[in-house]
Protein backbone atom coordinates (compact mmCIF):
# COMPACT_ATOMS: atom_id res chain seq x y z
CA UNK A 1 0.00 0.00 0.00
CA UNK A 2 1.07 3.29 -1.04
CA UNK A 3 0.54 6.18 0.76
CA UNK A 4 0.83 10.10 -0.32
CA UNK A 5 3.75 12.34 0.38
CA UNK A 6 5.32 15.71 0.07
CA UNK A 7 8.52 15.90 -1.99
CA UNK A 8 10.15 19.15 -2.30
CA UNK A 9 13.42 19.45 -4.73
CA UNK A 10 16.01 22.03 -5.21
CA UNK A 11 18.10 21.73 -8.62
CA UNK A 12 20.54 23.77 -9.91
CA UNK A 13 19.75 26.03 -12.81
CA UNK A 14 21.53 29.07 -15.03
CA UNK A 15 24.10 31.39 -13.81
CA UNK A 16 24.78 29.74 -10.19
CA UNK A 17 21.35 29.53 -9.20
CA UNK A 18 18.74 26.85 -8.03
CA UNK A 19 15.52 26.42 -8.62
CA UNK A 20 12.50 24.55 -6.53
CA UNK A 21 10.65 21.99 -8.07
CA UNK A 22 8.03 20.02 -6.13
CA UNK A 23 5.45 17.51 -6.42
CA UNK A 24 3.48 14.60 -4.72
CA UNK A 25 5.30 11.47 -4.43
CA UNK A 26 4.26 8.18 -3.72
CA UNK A 27 6.30 6.30 -1.21
CA UNK A 28 5.97 3.01 0.40
CA UNK A 29 5.62 3.01 4.49
CA UNK A 30 8.59 0.72 4.63
CA UNK A 31 10.75 2.37 2.60
CA UNK A 32 13.10 4.80 3.97
CA UNK A 33 12.53 8.35 3.49
CA UNK A 34 13.53 9.40 -0.39
CA UNK A 35 14.75 5.83 -1.52
CA UNK A 36 13.61 5.42 -5.02
CA UNK A 37 12.75 8.72 -5.71
CA UNK A 38 15.90 10.89 -6.22
CA UNK A 39 19.45 9.29 -7.09
CA UNK A 40 21.32 11.81 -5.08
CA UNK A 41 19.00 11.03 -1.82
CA UNK A 42 21.86 11.47 0.75
CA UNK A 43 20.88 15.33 0.65
CA UNK A 44 17.48 15.28 2.69
CA UNK A 45 15.40 16.06 5.75
CA UNK A 46 12.69 15.09 6.64
CA UNK A 47 9.52 17.69 7.99
CA UNK A 48 9.28 17.21 11.56
CA UNK A 49 5.65 16.48 12.59
CA UNK A 50 4.60 15.96 8.64
CA UNK A 51 4.52 12.75 6.73
CA UNK A 52 6.84 13.57 3.95
CA UNK A 53 9.92 14.20 2.88
CA UNK A 54 12.24 17.15 1.18
CA UNK A 55 15.54 16.48 -0.79
CA UNK A 56 17.86 19.33 -1.87
CA UNK A 57 20.15 18.86 -4.38
CA UNK A 58 22.56 20.89 -2.02
CA UNK A 59 23.51 20.40 1.82
CA UNK A 60 23.03 24.46 1.96
CA UNK A 61 20.01 26.24 1.46
CA UNK A 62 19.96 30.28 0.94
CA UNK A 63 17.00 32.23 2.72
CA UNK A 64 15.55 32.96 -1.25
CA UNK A 65 15.48 29.48 -2.25
CA UNK A 66 13.90 28.19 1.75
CA UNK A 67 11.27 31.03 1.08
CA UNK A 68 9.45 29.29 -1.13
CA UNK A 69 9.33 25.85 0.90
CA UNK A 70 6.26 27.18 3.56
CA UNK A 71 4.51 28.07 -0.16
CA UNK A 72 5.05 24.54 -1.74
CA UNK A 73 4.24 23.02 0.79
CA UNK A 74 0.78 24.90 1.55
CA UNK A 75 -0.34 23.61 -2.12
CA UNK A 76 0.61 20.04 -1.26
CA UNK A 77 -0.24 19.28 1.98
CA UNK A 78 -3.05 21.98 2.77
CA UNK A 79 -4.00 20.29 6.36
CA UNK A 80 -0.45 21.05 7.60
CA UNK A 81 -0.52 24.68 9.62
CA UNK A 82 2.69 26.28 10.55
CA UNK A 83 2.02 28.72 12.80
CA UNK A 84 0.73 28.09 15.72
CA UNK A 85 2.70 25.10 16.67
CA UNK A 86 5.73 27.32 16.07
CA UNK A 87 4.89 29.94 18.06
CA UNK A 88 3.83 27.93 20.85
CA UNK A 89 7.24 26.13 21.19
CA UNK A 90 9.07 29.63 21.08
CA UNK A 91 6.80 31.22 24.22
CA UNK A 92 7.43 27.92 25.74
CA UNK A 93 11.46 28.62 24.65
CA UNK A 94 11.47 32.14 26.26
CA UNK A 95 9.93 30.51 29.58
CA UNK A 96 12.37 27.86 29.65
CA UNK A 97 15.23 30.40 29.55
CA UNK A 98 14.13 33.22 31.78
CA UNK A 99 13.02 30.28 34.49
CA UNK A 100 16.90 28.43 34.33
CA UNK A 101 18.57 32.29 34.24
CA UNK A 102 16.32 32.95 37.44
CA UNK A 103 17.60 30.02 38.76
CA UNK A 104 20.91 30.84 38.39
CA UNK A 105 21.34 33.93 39.84
CA UNK A 106 19.51 32.33 42.54
CA UNK A 107 22.04 30.07 43.65
CA UNK A 108 24.92 32.67 42.47
CA UNK A 109 23.96 35.19 45.21
CA UNK A 110 24.06 32.39 48.05
CA UNK A 111 27.10 30.49 46.50
CA UNK A 112 29.38 33.31 45.48
CA UNK A 113 30.87 36.38 46.67
CA UNK A 114 29.26 39.47 46.27
CA UNK A 115 31.87 40.63 43.86
CA UNK A 116 32.01 37.83 41.96
CA UNK A 117 28.16 37.42 41.63
CA UNK A 118 27.88 41.34 40.71
CA UNK A 119 30.67 41.15 37.92
CA UNK A 120 30.50 37.45 36.47
CA UNK A 121 27.45 35.32 37.35
CA UNK A 122 25.24 38.13 37.52
CA UNK A 123 26.40 39.60 33.64
CA UNK A 124 26.69 35.99 32.31
CA UNK A 125 23.19 35.37 33.64
CA UNK A 126 22.23 38.47 31.61
CA UNK A 127 23.92 38.11 28.38
CA UNK A 128 23.13 34.67 28.21
CA UNK A 129 19.38 34.96 28.92
CA UNK A 130 19.23 38.48 26.04
CA UNK A 131 21.15 36.30 23.45
CA UNK A 132 19.13 33.43 23.63
CA UNK A 133 16.08 35.30 23.46
CA UNK A 134 17.00 37.80 20.85
CA UNK A 135 18.08 34.96 18.38
CA UNK A 136 14.87 33.22 18.58
CA UNK A 137 12.89 36.47 18.32
CA UNK A 138 15.19 36.95 15.41
CA UNK A 139 14.22 33.84 13.89
CA UNK A 140 10.71 34.40 14.35
CA UNK A 141 11.01 38.03 12.67
CA UNK A 142 12.67 36.77 9.69
CA UNK A 143 11.24 33.43 9.05
CA UNK A 144 7.50 33.95 10.94
CA UNK A 145 5.66 36.27 8.29
CA UNK A 146 6.40 33.99 5.17
CA UNK A 147 6.40 30.98 7.08
CA UNK A 148 4.43 31.26 10.22
CA UNK A 149 1.59 33.21 9.05
CA UNK A 150 1.82 35.54 11.70
CA UNK A 151 2.61 39.68 10.75
CA UNK A 152 5.08 41.68 12.59
CA UNK A 153 2.71 42.97 15.19
CA UNK A 154 2.74 39.57 16.78
CA UNK A 155 6.72 40.07 16.91
CA UNK A 156 6.97 43.53 18.08
CA UNK A 157 4.23 42.82 21.40
CA UNK A 158 6.55 39.57 21.64
CA UNK A 159 10.05 41.99 22.09
CA UNK A 160 8.45 44.79 24.03
CA UNK A 161 6.65 41.73 26.58
CA UNK A 162 10.57 40.78 26.63
CA UNK A 163 12.13 43.70 26.78
CA UNK A 164 9.68 44.18 29.77
CA UNK A 165 10.90 41.09 31.32
CA UNK A 166 14.55 41.64 30.47
CA UNK A 167 14.29 45.22 32.53
CA UNK A 168 12.83 43.66 35.83
CA UNK A 169 14.49 40.17 35.92
CA UNK A 170 18.14 41.48 35.10
CA UNK A 171 18.96 42.09 38.83
CA UNK A 172 21.48 45.72 38.29
CA UNK A 173 22.79 44.02 35.41
CA UNK A 174 23.61 45.51 31.87
CA UNK A 175 24.22 42.70 29.26
CA UNK A 176 25.64 45.38 27.58
CA UNK A 177 29.06 46.76 27.14
CA UNK A 178 28.62 50.01 26.56
CA UNK A 179 26.10 50.40 29.88
CA UNK A 180 29.67 48.77 31.42
CA UNK A 181 31.81 51.50 29.80
CA UNK A 182 29.24 54.26 31.08
CA UNK A 183 29.58 52.94 34.44
CA UNK A 184 33.05 52.96 34.03
CA UNK A 185 33.12 57.04 33.08
CA UNK A 186 30.79 57.83 35.46
CA UNK A 187 33.12 56.64 37.92
CA UNK A 188 30.63 54.26 39.42
CA UNK A 189 32.78 51.01 38.51
CA UNK A 190 36.21 50.63 38.67
CA UNK A 191 38.89 49.00 35.37
CA UNK A 192 38.88 45.78 36.95
CA UNK A 193 35.13 45.46 37.78
CA UNK A 194 34.61 46.75 34.01
CA UNK A 195 36.75 44.46 32.48
CA UNK A 196 35.06 41.61 34.09
CA UNK A 197 31.69 42.03 33.52
CA UNK A 198 32.93 42.74 29.13
CA UNK A 199 34.00 39.12 29.96
CA UNK A 200 31.45 37.68 31.23
CA UNK A 201 28.98 39.28 28.78
CA UNK A 202 31.09 38.11 26.03
CA UNK A 203 31.08 34.40 27.56
CA UNK A 204 27.36 34.56 28.43
CA UNK A 205 26.45 35.58 24.74
CA UNK A 206 28.70 32.96 22.57
CA UNK A 207 27.46 30.12 25.25
CA UNK A 208 23.60 31.52 24.29
CA UNK A 209 24.50 31.56 20.73
CA UNK A 210 26.14 28.06 21.24
CA UNK A 211 23.11 26.14 23.00
CA UNK A 212 20.37 27.90 20.73
CA UNK A 213 22.08 26.72 17.51
CA UNK A 214 21.78 23.33 18.94
CA UNK A 215 18.15 24.31 19.78
CA UNK A 216 17.21 24.72 16.45
CA UNK A 217 19.31 21.48 15.27
CA UNK A 218 16.51 19.65 17.67
CA UNK A 219 14.38 21.31 14.67
CA UNK A 220 10.98 20.99 16.63
CA UNK A 221 9.06 22.69 14.22
CA UNK A 222 8.95 23.44 10.69
CA UNK A 223 9.89 27.25 11.36
CA UNK A 224 13.25 25.90 13.18
CA UNK A 225 14.21 23.54 10.23
CA UNK A 226 13.93 26.15 8.12
CA UNK A 227 16.19 28.19 10.40
CA UNK A 228 18.48 25.88 10.96
CA UNK A 229 19.18 25.10 6.85
CA UNK A 230 19.78 28.63 6.54
CA UNK A 231 21.66 29.24 9.66
CA UNK A 232 25.47 27.76 8.51
CA UNK A 233 24.92 30.26 5.59
CA UNK A 234 23.15 33.23 7.14
CA UNK A 235 23.48 36.82 5.30
CA UNK A 236 25.07 40.04 6.77
CA UNK A 237 22.26 42.20 8.85
CA UNK A 238 23.80 45.55 7.07
CA UNK A 239 21.66 46.24 4.09
CA UNK A 240 22.55 49.72 3.72
CA UNK A 241 26.00 51.91 3.16
CA UNK A 242 28.43 51.47 6.20
CA UNK A 243 28.32 54.86 7.01
CA UNK A 244 24.54 55.19 7.51
CA UNK A 245 24.19 51.79 9.21
CA UNK A 246 27.08 53.16 11.97
CA UNK A 247 25.13 56.06 12.30
CA UNK A 248 21.64 54.34 12.65
CA UNK A 249 23.30 52.26 15.19
CA UNK A 250 25.18 55.01 16.97
CA UNK A 251 22.00 56.70 16.91
CA UNK A 252 19.78 54.44 18.23
CA UNK A 253 22.68 53.47 21.22
CA UNK A 254 22.64 57.38 21.62
CA UNK A 255 18.33 57.81 22.58
CA UNK A 256 18.53 54.36 24.76
CA UNK A 257 21.69 55.63 26.47
CA UNK A 258 20.05 59.06 27.05
CA UNK A 259 16.84 57.78 28.42
CA UNK A 260 18.72 55.36 30.34
CA UNK A 261 20.75 58.26 32.35
CA UNK A 262 17.27 59.87 32.64
CA UNK A 263 15.48 57.24 34.16
CA UNK A 264 18.04 55.45 36.18
CA UNK A 265 17.12 56.64 39.56
CA UNK A 266 13.73 56.42 38.94
CA UNK A 267 11.44 53.80 40.45
CA UNK A 268 11.24 50.02 38.17
CA UNK A 269 7.61 50.81 37.43
CA UNK A 270 8.11 53.70 35.23
CA UNK A 271 11.88 52.62 34.15
CA UNK A 272 11.24 49.36 32.81
CA UNK A 273 8.25 49.72 30.26
CA UNK A 274 9.93 53.22 28.90
CA UNK A 275 12.77 51.36 27.65
CA UNK A 276 10.90 48.65 26.73
CA UNK A 277 8.83 50.80 24.39
CA UNK A 278 12.22 52.16 23.74
CA UNK A 279 13.53 49.09 22.91
CA UNK A 280 10.62 48.04 20.47
CA UNK A 281 10.70 51.71 18.70
CA UNK A 282 14.10 51.40 17.35
CA UNK A 283 13.88 48.01 16.23
CA UNK A 284 11.21 48.57 14.52
CA UNK A 285 12.29 52.06 12.58
CA UNK A 286 16.05 50.72 12.18
CA UNK A 287 15.62 46.62 12.06
CA UNK A 288 15.19 46.89 8.30
CA UNK A 289 18.71 48.33 7.84
CA UNK A 290 20.91 46.90 10.50
CA UNK A 291 19.31 45.11 12.66
CA UNK A 292 19.10 46.52 15.50
CA UNK A 293 21.47 45.78 17.75
CA UNK A 294 22.99 48.64 20.00
CA UNK A 295 24.40 45.82 21.82
CA UNK A 296 27.68 44.58 20.87
CA UNK A 297 28.35 41.61 22.81
CA UNK A 298 25.41 40.47 21.05
CA UNK A 299 25.97 41.91 17.40
CA UNK A 300 29.34 40.01 17.58
CA UNK A 301 27.35 36.62 18.72
CA UNK A 302 24.38 37.43 16.23
CA UNK A 303 26.25 38.61 13.01
CA UNK A 304 29.88 38.68 12.99
CA UNK A 305 30.27 35.05 11.73
CA UNK A 306 28.01 35.42 8.71
CA UNK A 307 29.32 36.32 5.24
CA UNK A 308 28.67 39.70 3.30
CA UNK A 309 30.81 42.00 5.42
CA UNK A 310 33.95 42.39 6.42
CA UNK A 311 35.18 42.09 10.28
CA UNK A 312 36.02 45.65 9.87
CA UNK A 313 32.85 46.43 8.74
CA UNK A 314 31.45 44.98 11.55
CA UNK A 315 33.58 46.65 14.18
CA UNK A 316 32.76 50.08 12.93
CA UNK A 317 28.85 49.42 12.71
CA UNK A 318 28.40 47.11 15.81
CA UNK A 319 31.17 48.02 18.07
CA UNK A 320 32.31 52.13 17.20
CA UNK A 321 28.75 52.95 16.82
CA UNK A 322 27.00 52.13 19.76
CA UNK A 323 30.19 53.04 21.28
CA UNK A 324 30.30 57.13 20.08
CA UNK A 325 26.29 57.30 20.91
CA UNK A 326 26.82 56.39 24.11
CA UNK A 327 29.73 59.07 24.64
CA UNK A 328 27.84 61.82 22.96
CA UNK A 329 24.86 60.52 25.16
CA UNK A 330 26.59 60.89 28.42
CA UNK A 331 28.48 63.93 27.48
CA UNK A 332 25.11 65.89 26.32
CA UNK A 333 24.06 64.90 29.76
CA UNK A 334 26.27 65.48 31.79
CA UNK A 335 28.29 67.92 30.30
CA UNK A 336 31.20 65.99 30.63
CA UNK A 337 33.20 63.09 31.38
CA UNK A 338 34.00 62.37 34.91
CA UNK A 339 36.23 59.81 34.05
CA UNK A 340 38.35 61.51 31.73
CA UNK A 341 37.85 65.49 32.61
CA UNK A 342 36.02 66.93 35.22
CA UNK A 343 35.13 70.74 33.45
CA UNK A 344 31.60 71.18 32.29
CA UNK A 345 31.93 71.96 28.81
CA UNK A 346 28.26 72.20 28.05
CA UNK A 347 26.24 73.76 31.49
CA UNK A 348 27.41 76.37 34.04
CA UNK A 349 28.40 75.26 37.30
CA UNK A 350 26.10 75.93 40.10
CA UNK A 351 26.98 75.32 44.23
CA UNK A 352 25.79 72.30 45.15
CA UNK A 353 24.38 73.68 48.71
CA UNK A 354 22.60 76.88 49.38
CA UNK A 355 22.82 79.13 51.98
CA UNK A 356 19.18 80.08 54.16
CA UNK A 357 18.76 83.87 53.17
CA UNK A 358 17.50 84.87 56.43
CA UNK A 359 21.34 83.60 57.45
CA UNK A 360 22.66 85.41 54.75
CA UNK A 361 20.72 89.19 55.99
CA UNK A 362 21.79 88.37 59.50
CA UNK A 363 25.43 87.91 58.28
CA UNK A 364 25.07 90.60 56.17
CA UNK A 365 23.53 93.28 59.53
CA UNK A 366 26.21 91.70 61.23
CA UNK A 367 29.13 93.30 59.35
CA UNK A 368 27.75 97.17 59.51
CA UNK A 369 28.79 98.05 62.53
CA UNK A 370 31.78 96.54 62.26
CA UNK A 371 32.34 98.57 58.98
CA UNK A 372 31.83 101.68 60.92
CA UNK A 373 33.93 100.56 63.68
CA UNK A 374 36.98 101.14 61.36
CA UNK A 375 35.76 104.26 60.17
CA UNK A 376 35.67 105.49 62.97
CA UNK A 377 32.36 107.39 63.41
CA UNK A 378 29.88 105.27 64.76
CA UNK A 379 32.15 105.09 67.98
CA UNK A 380 30.34 106.46 71.15
CA UNK A 381 33.32 105.17 73.65
CA UNK A 382 35.24 108.60 75.04
CA UNK A 383 38.66 109.22 74.09
CA UNK A 384 41.21 109.92 76.63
Amino acid sequence: MLRAQCLVEITPGFAGTNSLVAAPAAVSPAAPCGTGIVPWGPHMWPFPGLSGCATFAFPWLYKEEVQELPLLLARLCPQHSFAMDGLNVSIAFFFLVFGLCQLFRWLSKRLLSPGTHGCLAREFAGSFQLCMSCLELRMLMDIGPWGGGFGLDVVLTLLFLLSAVHGASLDGASANPTVSLQEFLLLESSLAATGAKLLAQGVGAGTGWALTRLYWSWELTQLHFIQNLIAPECSSSIHTSLPHAAFLEGSCSFLLHLILLKLRQSHPLYRVPALAATVTFLTYAAGPYTGAFFNPALATAATFHCSGSSFWAYIQVYWLGPLAGMLAALLLFQGNIPRLFQKNLLYSQKSKYKVPKAKVTAQAEGDKPQKKRKGGKSNAEPRA
